[in-house]
């Protein structure tokens, strides 16, 4: 990922480096060399590289392009909340699938908590129908 921040002094300027960078990459430019030299993420000093990203990582607008994008491709410039964004996905891999054995537990302590959610509920909605308020 390469990272632009707009700032405040010169959006027009920003915007102009991104697509200049955006330039470069699609001219033949090492993705990894433009985020050192240009991105300011925190995964700067490795190439803009955030290793397996799972969904729910990204904010939504770039998780949605990043999901999409196939291997090997750049993105377009996206711009979100006062940044440009240039992405980059490398590979991607399926999720991982657990055997039902492994998970029956999980299953089940989390269908008891919400049957026992729904029907607390149920009690207190009773509860609130035949309650009695008097005012004075």
């Amino acid at each position: 990922m390469i990272m632009i921040p707009v700032g405040t002094s010169d959006p027009a300027g920003q915007k102009a480096m991104a697509e200049e960078i955006l330039g470069k990459l699609v001219n033949g430019a090492e993705f990894e060399r433009m985020a050192q030299i240009y991105s300011e993420d925190s995964t700067r000093d490795l190439g803009g590289d955030w290793g397996w990203v799972d969904r729910g990582t990204l904010t939504a607008p770039l998780e949605k392009v990043a999901f999409n994008l196939r291997s090997g491709k750049v993105s377009n410039i996206i711009q979100l909340a006062g940044n440009y964004y240039i992405l980059k996905v490398e590979d991607k891999r399926g999720g991982v699938t657990r055997p039902f054995a492994e998970v029956r537990d999980e299953i089940e302590k989390k269908l008891v908590a919400e049957e026992a959610q729904a029907k607390q509920e149920r009690w207190l909605t009773s509860l609130r129908q035949k309650a009695y308020i008097k005012m004075y």
